[in-house]
């Protein structure tokens, strides 16, 4: 039988049965019964199967793709030429170890076998490196419900654990109930935003873990009338100082020498934290922004009208100097705010029903001017107390632009003949600010003195009438947004009826302590107003408890009296939390009501600092999901 790889007949016996029965050809015989491999002779017509291939050499010519013979065919050595490997040794195709022939070898076909030398171990492995075992894919077993359920529990219970511990350690959520801190924080039912909850804040506990806040944090503490109770002020006072509260002003001296009193000085605010207290006194809101521009400011130009008649509040036109007689200079056009500020005066209010308030001598004022030539724009404000603070901004040939106080002067760059100029006016803790298109240009100190100050609260009154004033002259001009603000007015008197300090008292803060005070100071509970109440009873003991409880809807309401086995009781928590219980037999006899100042909170019971803060709504039914207002109430807080 001819094989179809080789077409010369062979005699009988090579390869073939002798008998003359038909056989079968290779390919279509069965599996060798004889397990032992047979090597038969090789004929010599082709070479064995286990002769290598011949080396390369440097010929230039290509080796043939393939050497073929009946039972191998041989692969070209090839060369990896995009990395470091050694060229790939040819092998045999054939049966690999666990993978399939790829055709049946019958007896008689199949190759003698020879022991194989062994291979020279690459130095790296090849990219298409032949596979020595059968590949493995092992099936996870199928999971119950028990693990599946247990799986989800102990991530359900890392995510608890996770959250408790941040809340613990690093930040906490509060909700503001009151108006103590507006307008930094609003509380519910605030006056700006009526019908609603109060602000969400978050507290970062972290904050004072090396050191304590500094002057105007915002910070949350227990507060030391009922340290169960989480209050919400700004630092005033730091330890260590001596604080007074005159004018609308904070006022701050370090220790004094032995035999000398302390010099006090107003604490100045940082610009972060005047933009979050000034409170809008003008352009007017709500139901009085439909009032005329006219009604607030009033035209003093003299010999007649120097502007043009006031139609808006966004905008205060000058047509320009009127024609005067050669060598006389034109006379400023002025416009004169028409009202004192007072620490009542509040844009969404009418200024000419607010009464009873205090002078106060810090106003911001900004605005825009657009010059058409060479112009000159001065703005005056006169504090009530003696006191001047001016800013004139002139265009190159029509004078000098400078801010000045009594005290003094601070050249600035002169006024853009043609363009818009911003400028940001501020008299604020006795200090002169002038920005001019979002640089600060002038810081001028002009601060009065504790004793004038102290003098000027107790009249509530100044030393003379308020003045704020725009004159210009030149070429046309517009001023535009003119904006008034006015500074916190930090009072001390007894505004509410409380028991608080008056006019001149002065705190020194202890070593390890702090003076709180809220931003909306005149209903704020805070270290100004803080006095606990106590008894002393027969045993010696005293018990100190807030005389004036929490209103909040959670917490439970004190005093509360009761009756048992006919002894009426009087129940209390005090300062510590501790819900203690009397009756008037466990008096010490003669004492009667004690009471004492308990104004600063320590270090100790700081809880942090409030960092953020915005409005959630969670009237969402059923479920109660919050609703996120961005209408100004999403905000940092500084």
């Amino acid at each position: 039988m001819t094989s179809p790889l080789d077409p010369t007949p062979k005699p009988p016996g090579d390869g073939e049965p002798a008998s003359g029965a038909p056989s079968l050809p290779a390919w279509m015989s069965g599996p060798d019964p004889d397990p032992v491999p047979r090597t038969p002779a090789p004929s010599a017509d082709r070479p064995p199967p286990w002769t290598p291939p011949p080396a390369p050499t440097d010929s230039p010519e290509p080796p043939p793709p393939f050497a073929i013979s009946r039972n191998t065919a041989w692969a070209p050595p090839m060369v990896v030429k995009d990395g470091p490997h050694e060229p790939i040794e040819p092998r045999p195709l054939g049966r690999e170890p666990g993978l399939a022939a790829p055709f049946a070898l019958g007896v008689a076909d199949r190759a003698p076998s020879a022991p194989a030398a062994p291979e020279p171990a690459p130095r790296s492995a090849p990219r298409s490196a032949p596979r020595t075992d059968t590949p493995s894919f092992d099936v996870p077993p199928e999971r119950s419900t028990l693990g599946w359920f247990r799986d989800n529990l102990e991530a359900f219970a890392f995510a608890i654990l996770l959250a408790l511990l941040l809340r613990h350690l690093c930040i906490e959520v509060f909700k503001i109930p009151t108006k103590s801190m507006e307008p930094t924080l609003w509380g519910k039912n605030s006056d700006r935003y009526p019908g609603t909850e109060g602000d969400r804040i978050a507290v970062d506990k972290m904050a004072y873990v090396f050191g304590g806040p500094d002057r105007w944090d915002v910070v949350v503490f227990r507060f030391p009338l009922d340290w169960t109770r989480n209050f919400i002020k700004r630092v005033t006072g730091l330890p260590g100082e001596w604080l007074r509260i005159e004018r609308g002003d904070v006022w701050i001296a370090k220790p004094p020498k032995p035999g000398k009193e302390p010099e006090f000085h107003p604490a100045r605010k940082p610009k972060s934290v005047r933009e979050q207290l000034y409170v809008p006194v003008y352009p007017p809101r709500d139901e009085f922004a439909s009032r005329l521009p006219a009604s607030y400011w009033r035209d003093d130009t003299a010999g007649g009208n120097g502007f043009s008649p006031l139609g808006s509040f966004a905008e205060f036109a000058f047509p320009g100097d009127r024609e005067t007689r050669p060598g006389v200079a034109a006379a400023a056009a002025v416009l004169r705010y028409g009202y004192p500020i007072t620490d009542e005066n509040r844009a969404d209010r009418d200024p000419t029903s607010v009464s009873g308030g205090y002078p106060t001598p810090d106003i911001r004022v900004r605005g825009t001017i657009e010059t058409t030539g060479p112009a000159e724009c001065v703005l005056e404000w006169r504090t009530g107390d003696g006191r001047s603070h001016t800013l004139i901004l002139a265009s190159t040939g029509q004078g000098e632009s400078y801010a000045k106080t009594l005290t003094g002067r601070r050249p600035l760059p002169p006024l853009t003949p043609k363009g818009r100029t911003s400028f940001d006016f501020e008299s604020v803790d006795g200090d002169l600010h002038v920005t001019l298109d979002g640089e600060e240009r002038a810081v001028l100190r002009d601060e009065t003195t504790i004793d004038v100050a102290s003098s000027l609260e107790a009249t509530k009154d100044g030393s003379e009438p308020q003045g704020l004033t725009l004159s210009v002259r030149g070429a046309p001009l517009v001023i535009r947004d003119v904006r008034v603000d006015h500074d916190l007015y930090y009072t001390s008197h007894n505004v509410e009826g409380r028991l608080s300090p008056e006019s001149g008292d002065a705190w020194h803060v202890p070593d390890d302590s702090y003076f709180m005070m809220g931003d909306n100071t005149r209903q704020s509970n805070d270290s100004r107003l803080w006095s606990a109440s106590g008894v002393r009873l027969k045993n010696g003991s005293e018990i100190w408890y807030d005389p004036s409880p929490s209103s909040d809807e959670d917490e439970p309401h004190y005093p509360r009296y009761m009756t048992v086995g006919g002894v009426a009781y009087q129940e209390r928590r005090d300062v510590e939390g501790v819900v203690r219980r009397w009756s008037d037999a466990d008096l010490l006899p003669g004492t009667g009501m004690l009471s004492k100042r308990m104004p600063f909170v320590t270090r100790e019971r700081i809880v942090g600092q409030a960092w953020f803060a915005m409005y959630a709504d969670f009237d969402v039914w059923p479920i109660k999901i919050p609703k996120i207002k961005t209408d100004g109430r999403i905000r940092f807080i500084h």
